[in-house]
């Protein structure tokens, strides 16, 4: 039972690593019977196709960022908290939880991209097995990011976009430091406080994004109207 166990998990590690690397359909039964230091059998015997297995290491890994942002949340108490530090707090936990392990990020961002089907199905397994685990954190961000509308500490905004802004910032993380270095001509230094400094910018761009300003009731003209003004003026 425990070789069993064994040889499973190593099917899911090499599994992550192959996908991560070529994406689902770059990826074969048999390079990854290989890493995992198994026959090909044993892989089909787990899982009958390579899609059962692409969808198994999809809900491995939301299970795991699911698990780690609610340690982090868990860790923290936040019933005094206004809505902008609950939402810090979310946005924080969520950056944290995608940094972990640049390969969770690469496969979900290959399935958001190519394999939306198979996202929803592993969604759908985790829902059926565990009702909370699939809903709490999106509730969790809408609920606080509805709060802070109601009481007026943030602006009318769509809550919806919000929770996509933080999940496509927090995903494509992995790619910040080559855009740092490559684009910008910035030196990492140490990949840790890079990621540190990366998160609190998402931080401040996300509340700055929401949060009421002084002159918010001043409505910014367009360019366009802009032009058409300068055009009246110049007649």
């Amino acid at each position: 039972m425990k070789e069993g166990a064994d040889s499973r998990q190593r099917i899911v590690v090499a599994a992550t690593e192959v996908f991560a690397q070529k994406g689902k359909h770059g990826a074969t039964m048999e390079e990854i019977a290989a890493k995992a230091e198994v026959n090909k059998a044993m892989v089909y015997y787990y899982y009958s196709t390579k899609d059962s297995l692409f969808r198994a290491i999809l809900v491995t890994i939301l299970r795991r960022v699911y698990d780690h942002v609610f340690d982090i949340l868990g860790s923290e108490d936040s019933s005094d908290a206004s809505p902008a530090e609950k939402v810090a707090r979310l946005v924080n936990a969520h950056f944290i939880a995608f940094s972990e392990d640049v390969r969770f990020a690469k496969i979900l961002l290959h399935a958001l991209a190519n394999e939306p089907g198979d996202l929803k199905a592993a969604l759908r397994i985790i829902r059926d097995q565990d009702e909370t685990s699939e809903t709490r954190l999106p509730e969790a961000l809408l609920s606080a990011v509805k709060e802070g509308i109601s009481s007026k500490e943030f602006r009318e905004l769509d809550a919806g976009q919000v929770l996509i802004s933080i999940i496509g910032m927090s995903l494509v993380y992995f790619i910040d430091k080559p855009i740092a270095e490559t684009l910008l001509n910035q030196k990492v230094e140490s990949d840790e406080v890079f990621l540190r400094e990366r998160g609190k910018g998402i931080i401040d761009l996300v509340l700055h994004g929401v949060m009421g300003r002084p002159n918010s009731s001043r409505r910014q003209r367009s360019p366009r109207s802009k032009s058409t003004a300068s055009r009246k003026r110049a007649r």
